[in-house]
């Protein structure tokens, strides 16, 4: 059994960027003069893989596809990508077909790639039963086809808010109840973006209404010490900021930043409370739970629960 692991490397070299590519049995060639930067991230989680490519300027890859269902899409203004021979859109999804070579050219000054390996029995139990002809039939007759892009958006905020979550507590990496929360959320997404039936449906019905508060409340859970940014919660959530504005707003009667602004200084107030004064300091819990100015921390704080923090520490509950 293979056990959890992430990686992450920058290259200055081409050399050894290549090198660690054929690893992986793919091969790449660069396509342009002058000197490149590439980054490289692959994250498994269970059964699912996760990556992510930074490759700068004209390259050409080719190799062997991995074993399971892959799918790979890219993202940025300056990123361009020919895929087996085609090119690719902004909301282009491309499919590793099985037993194949893959094909990829690199063509943009910076191409932001991302990729997701399942297997495939397991992610072909996520398709409705009514829509398993049609799946069968697209994945193994296409390699490149269009899915609205806020499927394409759930899946980058999904690789990227995993990467974040590892770099912040690599002992999430031997989490399970995050190997399992992280799995099933790209399992369901990805089925989404892949059932002919749900791509049809009209985008009010995407994305029941308790999904929505799932996906909050997970972005929520991994970005807790960090200041997470409305347009991020709204992206992880897949509904516009005015969607989310107005879900906060009727739930819980203030706007999605005030909440998660409180719900970091309840768990300053946690600790404090569990702190021995003179063993602590107030300002290192603060940084923790992602609070940076001080004098506007205790303000806060103090607004919230009508006492200043250095109150609370005295009030150690045992």
């Amino acid at each position: 059994m293979v056990e959890n692991f992430y990686l992450k490397r920058d290259f200055e070299d081409f050399e050894e960027f290549a090198e660690n590519l054929r690893l992986w049995n793919i091969q790449i060639q660069k396509l342009q003069k002058g000197k490149s930067t590439n980054t490289l991230k692959q994250l498994k989680l269970g059964e699912i893989q996760i990556a992510y490519g930074y490759f700068q300027g004209k390259t050409h890859q080719v190799g062997d596809t991995p074993p399971g269902r892959t799918i790979a899409f890219h993202v940025g203004n300056n990123s361009q990508l020919t895929w087996r021979k085609k090119k690719v859109p902004y909301n282009g999804l491309m499919i590793f077909p099985n037993n194949s070579e893959l094909d990829a050219v690199t063509k943009g000054t910076n191409n932001n790639i991302f990729t997701i390996t399942i297997p495939e029995d397991l992610l072909a139990s996520r398709i409705p039963t009514e829509a398993q002809g049609a799946y069968h039939k697209l994945v193994s007759t296409q390699d490149l086809i269009c899915i609205p892009k806020d499927y394409l958006s759930r899946l980058q905020h999904l690789i990227q808010m995993c990467f974040q979550a590892i770099e912040n507590k690599p002992e999430l990496t031997t989490s399970q109840s995050f190997e399992q929360k992280i799995q099933e959320e790209i399992l369901y997404t990805v089925s989404q973006a892949l059932s002919p039936v749900e791509c049809n449906l009209p985008r009010s019905t995407r994305i029941p209404k308790n999904k929505i508060w799932e996906n909050v409340e997970e972005a929520m859970n991994l970005y807790l010490s960090s200041p997470l940014k409305v347009s991020e919660l709204s992206q992880a959530a897949g509904v516009s900021e005015r969607t989310l504005q107005r879900l906060f707003q009727g739930h819980f009667g203030v706007s999605p930043k005030a909440y998660l602004c409180r719900l970091r200084l309840n768990e300053v107030r946690h600790n404090l409370k569990r702190s021995i004064p003179g063993e602590v300091v107030i300002t290192d819990i603060a940084n923790n739970w992602g609070f940076w100015h001080m004098g506007q921390f205790a303000s806060d704080y103090r607004k919230l629960f009508g006492e200043l923090p250095s109150d609370t520490l005295r009030q150690r509950v045992v």
